[in-house]
């Protein structure tokens, strides 16, 4: 057997909300494969600081770009969101797992 595990180039959007950190604390958890790790988010969190698995990682803006190079990337999905828009913008070969969430649960999750 070998001692090779693949890793993963993993991006989260919305990093710096709830559910970004309950996908951060899952991945830990879980202990994750994880080669890079990219926190992406609106505007007002680029340059915000997420400790995660003892290191600093900074939160980068949420856009095409952002997704280059990522293998996994991780959303929750607010229809109507822009973030839908960048689901058909990605390639087909990335794989993404989108959390559907009911739009109350959201609603309420803001007040």
């Amino acid at each position: 057997m070998s001692d090779y595990q693949c890793k993963y180039n993993v991006a989260i959007a919305g990093a710096t909300g709830a559910v970004g950190g309950a996908m951060l604390d899952v991945l830990k958890r879980r202990n994750f494969p994880i080669n890079t790790l990219r926190l992406l988010a609106s505007k007002r969190s680029v340059g915000k600081k997420i400790t995660f698995m003892g290191k600093d990682l900074e939160v980068e803006l949420l856009n095409k770009e952002a997704f280059e190079g990522i293998d996994i990337a991780l959303f929750l999905q607010v229809p109507p969101d822009p973030l839908t828009l960048l689901l058909l913008l990605l390639p087909l070969e990335q794989l993404l797992l989108t959390i559907q969430a009911p739009i109350e649960w959201i609603l309420k999750s803001r007040l």
